[in-house]
């Protein structure tokens, strides 16, 4: 794979799993809250998800989709350099490298695409 396709392939599976599985995952929890004991802000959280409308619901489900990109977006943003950690004194370079058995693939270079370009992209904006 060339850099473009492992930094293209490697947004696509943070974005399914840090947004899609995530999103999912919470609409599961809030139709049916699992938990040995239940705590009364879940159950009454469940008992509003559950009374909603489908178009209601769907526009919460969107909501948690929207959060969840904008985590994601922040923080490829820091990888991508174009937002500093107020941690300048601390931290002096946050690099996001994938490596695969050989040499590792640094997501973050000038020759590759901005990350969260790519996420918009696959938000579809």
């Amino acid at each position: 794979m060339t850099p473009e396709e492992v930094q293209r392939r490697a947004v696509t599976l943070l974005a399914e799993r840090l947004i899609s599985r995530t999103v999912a995952d919470e609409v599961g929890e809030m139709l049916e809250p699992r938990a040995r004991r239940l705590a009364a802000s879940k159950r009454e959280r469940s008992q509003w998800f559950r009374s909603l409308d489908d178009a209601t619901r769907g526009l919460v489900e969107e909501s948690f989709r929207w959060v969840a990109y904008s985590v994601l977006f922040d923080a490829l943003c820091v990888f991508d350099g174009v937002v500093r950690l107020d941690l300048d004194d601390v931290i002096q370079e946050v690099r996001l490298i994938v490596r695969s058995g050989g040499e590792g693939v640094d997501l973050a270079t000038d020759e590759l695409p901005m990350m969260h370009d790519l996420l918009a992209e696959w938000m579809g904006i």
